[in-house]
């Protein structure tokens, strides 16, 4: 059955050309689906230690499907300011992800609680090392 099915998938849609090495002409080579983050991503324990106050473009982004959230400025006075503003990122990533919007407004939910849960558990912070205000505030 395998075969024939592969045997229709060719006769409809024709042969595919093998692309060629580097992802063709102009185009880099897709080493993997997601681009390494991991220079720019945020070490949370770190961050909650300080220095502080300190001013810092972050958004949510969850590795395994490339799904990035909108960049925030968030402000760290201290420790405990970090908590809050994780949550507040966490919130606007499930409002732009995990709810869908019909045309007509109405909003309904696109993950279960156990998915949600773990996606929630792998979310990782990206900061923007360009932003001018990633930086301690002081003298």
């Amino acid at each position: 059955m395998g075969a024939l099915r592969m045997g229709l998938f060719k006769r409809l849609f024709g042969e595919q050309p093998a692309a060629p090495p580097g992802g063709g002409p102009g185009r880099a080579a897709n080493v993997g689906l997601v681009r390494d983050t991991s220079d720019s991503l945020v070490d949370e324990q770190g961050l909650a230690a300080g220095p502080f106050p300190r001013t810092m473009r972050l958004r949510p982004v969850l590795l395994d499907y490339g799904l990035r959230g909108r960049w925030k400025v968030v402000s760290l006075e201290d420790e405990r300011s970090w908590a809050a503003a994780r949550e507040e990122l966490i919130r606007e990533y499930y409002d732009r992800f995990g709810l869908i919007t019909f045309r007509n407004g109405q909003k309904t939910i696109r993950w279960n609680e156990f998915t949600w849960r773990g996606i929630r558990e792998a979310l990782e912070f990206e900061h923007d090392p360009a932003y001018a205000g990633d930086r301690p505030a002081g003298p």
